[in-house]
């Protein structure tokens, strides 16, 4: 099972909102 989350940061920890996406690999 993949799991891609992907959720926009704000200037707080970016400077310009960019887009932090994380694949992360489940067990079936």
């Amino acid at each position: 099972v993949l799991l891609v989350e992907e959720r926009s940061l704000g200037s707080e920890a970016r400077p310009k909102g960019l887009v932090e996406r994380r694949e992360v690999t489940l067990p079936a």
